[in-house]
């Protein structure tokens, strides 16, 4: 019974592997049919009449002059998305295209970055490669990053199907997933607080991690129980609680006369650039 189970345990891990190694060459394979095509966003509805190919052919080559297309440029179809037709007001369907020669439609999206989006009559024209779904959906989640190296004004280039390059002073990173480039802007968060030390204006005394005893004055002691002593600039000697490393020292000031009665107790000098040291 054991071995029939095992055997159908490989069986379906087989066919798993099988699925999945089908249905990415079968992504692949869409996706490569559609590389010459292009989609138009913003025409209203109608406006390409019976013959959308010669129709986009004319615009483009009025609306992109600065369009490097070759001598040959030709449309080879063109359609509407295969939706229900939306009514009077909404949004009207994109208009997908079938470019014959890849070149020409580079050139197009080329024109489209550096002069911006063209317009018909008073709407505005978007143009898009036409991705699969899944590789849509995977560069719609970059949305947010990219609006947010927008306003760090961080150059950035979305690569195909869904790679986020960045250049940075001078260096270039690549992320594979949204949450990898929301990671490397946390790092590089420019609102991030100063460590306490920069925030307070001090810097931190130099600790002695084992003192000898020729550093300990008024008997012995345990580092528990140490305290720092500096003398000011006005003769008084301040004395710190030695406590953890990220909480901030109580400040202890007592007046120390010459030949005075009052008793310190046991303490471990320190040196600073600033003050001397207690004997």
């Amino acid at each position: 019974m054991q071995d029939e189970m095992e055997k159908l345990r490989t069986a379906v891990r087989d066919l798993t592997g099988r699925a999945a190694r089908l249905e990415a060459r079968t992504e692949d394979a869409e996706g490569r049919d559609r590389r010459c095509n292009l989609r138009f966003v913003g025409f209203p509805e109608g406006t390409e009449g019976t013959k959308p190919e010669n129709f986009l052919e004319i615009w483009i080559r009025e609306m992109l002059p600065t369009a490097a297309l070759s001598p040959l440029f030709v449309i080879e179809r063109a359609h509407r998305a295969l939706i229900q037709k939306p009514p009077a007001g909404a949004p009207p369907r994109s208009i997908i295209t079938k470019i014959l020669n890849y070149r020409d439609r580079d050139a197009i999206l080329q024109a489209v970055r550096l002069n911006g989006d063209p317009k018909y009559e008073n709407h505005v024209i978007h143009i898009f490669p036409d991705y699969t779904q899944k590789v849509q959906q995977l560069r719609q989640s970059y949305t947010g990053v990219k609006q947010k190296l927008r306003e760090r004004n961080v150059k950035y280039m979305l690569l195909y199907p869904a790679k986020l390059k960045i250049i940075h002073n001078g260096k270039t990173h690549f992320f594979e997933t949204p949450e990898e480039v929301w990671d490397w802007m946390e790092i590089r968060k420019p609102d991030r607080d100063p460590p306490p030390t920069q925030k307070r204006g001090w810097s931190r005394p130099r600790r002695r991690s084992r003192p000898g005893p020729s550093r300990l004055c008024n008997g012995d002691a345990s580092e528990a129980s140490m305290s720092r002593v500096v003398v000011c600039g006005d003769g008084t000697i301040g004395m710190e609680e030695w406590q953890t490393e990220h909480r901030e020292a109580c400040a202890l000031v007592a007046a120390v006369t010459t030949g005075g009665s009052e008793q310190l107790s046991p303490v471990l000098v320190e040196e600073t650039p600033e003050m001397g040291v207690v004997g």
